[in-house]
């Protein structure tokens, strides 16, 4: 099981380029594990899920690696994964009608949070 302890920049300055998270949360969707890093502030992750939600994958890639001196692979694997271990979707999904909770896909008729359902309406 992978740890959760943060990678410092001077710990990722010290890695090879191809080398992969050892470290981290775990997605079962992708089987990558995603890193922490200790540059990276509550509010910078905020900013980070922000440029992510608009489409700016590469700015936040860049930013990531600006910030922390990471790999753009890892970069890469914290922005699929904004939120911790679960791998999101590279198109954004539209939110329920009902509570507003992002859907698994763009097509979904039932809230998998509030299980709403709105499969009558076509």
């Amino acid at each position: 099981m992978a740890s959760a302890q943060k990678y410092s920049r001077l710990e990722l300055q010290n890695l090879r380029d191809d080398a992969w998270p050892d470290r981290g949360e775990y997605c079962q969707k992708c089987t990558n594990i995603v890193p922490s890093f200790e540059d990276i502030s509550d509010e910078d992750m905020e900013h980070l899920r922000a440029l992510i939600a608009e489409g700016n994958v590469m700015s936040a890639m860049q930013k990531i690696h600006d910030k922390t001196g990471c790999s753009l692979r890892w970069a890469k694997i914290w922005v699929h994964h904004p939120y911790g271990g679960q791998a999101v979707s590279q198109r954004p999904t539209p939110p329920c009608p009902y509570c507003g909770s992002q859907l698994r896909t763009p097509s979904a008729r039932q809230c998998p949070v509030c299980y709403g359902s709105w499969h009558e309406e076509e």
